[in-house]
């Protein structure tokens, strides 16, 4: 991996030293660095890794939380650990966590569903609807109220899909209703909302959340956290 690993006295974290590793090989490096997250990952670079952090986060679909410094011989320090172990510190970061939590859901309802379990999925789809409709009811009537960006399309477009999402809902849930539940055709049904909320779930990450943040941080310094804190008691995540 062309990193050396240095062991430090002061904490249990290891200390890998990046800062003579080849700039084509860096990218593979860390990847392999941080597939073992259960404590944090304290990297060193001779070069800014802010843009490399920001690929590897998206890799890692935005699981990833960092601070980044430098010493005093000007090397870069990251340390680097699970988003789900820190505090939430943004629209973005909040929001985002619940898709995955949605996403962890709906993928293990679709598993019961592909294997043939159709009431062993009920309950994953169940929760996931509850969950879903918290979600949209903190988008649409706390987040797009509150904030009037330059650009109204990403909101726009998020209202609209919001409906369409809902009602795809509805109708996945009325079909285990029916007395004679047909997997496939709930299969079919739960496959095609699956692909329509990837990409609405990557179109709020990247068009409209980083603009709501925007907005939240050139509000009142006092906004922020309360804001914050009441998405989170909406979403009642834990």
């Amino acid at each position: 991996m062309h990193a050396t690993t240095i062991a430090p006295a002061t904490n249990h974290d290891i200390i890998h030293d990046l800062c003579h590793t080849r700039t084509s090989h860096l990218h593979l490096t860390c990847s392999t660095l941080l597939q073992n997250l259960d404590t944090n990952v304290h990297l060193i670079f001779q070069q800014d890794p802010t843009i490399l952090l920001h690929s590897l986060n998206l890799q890692w679909r935005r699981a990833l939380h960092w601070q980044l410094y430098q010493d005093d011989l000007q090397r870069w320090h990251a340390i680097i650990q699970r988003r789900e172990h820190v505090a939430p510190q943004s629209i973005l970061d909040r929001l985002s966590r619940d898709h995955q939590r949605l996403d962890r859901l709906f993928g293990l309802a679709l598993q019961q569903i592909n294997e043939g379990n159709i009431t062993a999925s009920f309950p994953y789809i169940h929760e996931f609807s509850i969950l879903l409709q918290r979600h949209i009811n903190v988008e649409n009537n706390v987040l797009a109220p509150a904030f009037h960006i330059p650009n109204p399309e990403p909101v726009e477009i998020m209202l609209r899909e919001h409906d369409d999402i809902l009602a795809q809902m509805a109708h996945i849930e009325a079909l285990y209703t029916h007395e004679l539940r047909d997997g496939a055709e709930i299969g079919a049904f739960l496959s095609i909302l699956s692909g329509g909320l990837a990409k609405h779930e990557y179109r709020e990450e990247e068009n409209l959340f980083p603009q709501w943040d925007i907005a939240l941080n050139a509000a009142d310094s006092m906004e922020k956290p309360a804001l914050l804190w009441r998405i989170e008691q909406m979403l009642q995540f834990s």
